[in-house]
């Protein structure tokens, strides 16, 4: 038994720092991965892949520094948000792209 594996490349980004990816839970009866990336220039962006299709769920506009870490919500009522690092500032940014 043989396994053949192949690459897929889903996006492009400019330089990212290691711990600006992270990856929504799955919720009940949604079938869309989500999956949220920073980047180099401040951008936040979240990628749903439902039928191994891209589709593009928000991308933020590029910021003043590097996005530095990203982490997602660790309450039960908080796991739809993401809060990014970007120098000395935390932004926090809903799952449908809506900073708070």
């Amino acid at each position: 038994m043989s396994l053949s594996f192949s690459r897929t490349d889903i996006t492009q980004t400019s330089q990212a720092e290691r711990g600006t990816m992270t990856v929504f839970p799955l919720t009940k009866g949604k079938r869309q991965q989500k999956l949220a990336l920073g980047d180099g220039d401040g951008v936040i962006q979240t990628i749903g892949m439902k039928n191994d299709e891209r589709v593009s769920v928000f991308k933020t506009n590029p910021g003043p520094t590097p996005v530095s870490s990203l982490v997602l919500g660790q309450a039960r009522t908080q796991t739809d948000k993401l809060f990014a690092s970007c120098g000395n500032v935390v932004k926090g940014v809903n799952k449908k792209g809506k900073e708070f």
